[in-house]
């Protein structure tokens, strides 16, 4: 079926918005351009509109196929991941991790949409391309236990105050911490540390041959 050929003036302007939208992609690691973006207001009701069109049957293939390409979400689920997504991002930039808390209060929403993430991951029903994008994070799909997700969680904020994990043994600021770092060296020794917990251990520089100090 031949498409009708729309005047050019239209054809210009959808080319135009387009080519804005590849600049945002650039700069923002995504497509979803909020109505309320005070850069660029025209482009957020354009980018609206694309989605409607795409509801209603009335985008062209070309035009489809051109913004999938450049990772362009049609549906509001898609929208909602990819924000929730964009926010965890945000979150390991600041942390240096992904284990959000469970009561992270700052955004109980990424703490609850990163526990789904695990949930969905071990029922299979998330998407490879969602995989693959929280793998480059680095995002651990199974804490299998939550008091010791909190300690790794307390040793990381120990590293990024003092740029190691040497927590001395018996520290009299956080005795817990110190106590947890040792036997978490004990554990492996004796073979008795899980490889994924050693995996994260590892991943942020432990020294497992420190001794008690």
């Amino acid at each position: 079926m031949i498409e009708p050929k729309e005047p050019a003036i239209h054809a210009d302007r959808w080319e135009m918005r387009f080519k804005q939208l590849v600049r945002f992609k650039n700069k923002y690691n995504h497509c979803n351009v909020s109505t309320r973006w005070s850069e660029n207001r025209e482009l957020g009701r354009w980018v609206g509109v694309q989605r409607k069109l795409y509801r209603l049957g009335k985008l062209s293939l070309k035009r489809l196929t051109r913004l999938k390409k450049i990772g362009f979400t049609f549906e509001p689920r898609e929208i909602h991941w990819q924000e929730m997504y964009i926010a965890l991002m945000k979150f390991k930039k600041k942390f240096g991790h992904c284990n959000v808390p469970d009561n992270f209060s700052k955004d109980p929403k990424l703490a609850h949409w990163v526990e789904y993430q695990r949930i969905a991951f071990k029922k299979e029903t998330l998407s490879n391309d969602k995989i693959d994008k929280l793998r480059k994070l680095d995002f651990v799909w199974e804490m299998h236990n939550k008091s010791w997700e909190k300690m790794y969680n307390r040793l990381i904020i120990f590293k990024n105050q003092w740029g190691h994990c040497k927590v001395p043994y018996n520290w009299k600021k956080d005795q817990q911490l110190s106590q947890w770092v040792y036997r978490q060296r004990s554990y492996k020794n004796k073979g008795m540390l899980k490889t994924e917990r050693i995996r994260l251990l590892n991943k942020i520089g432990f020294d497992w041959a420190r001794k008690r100090v």
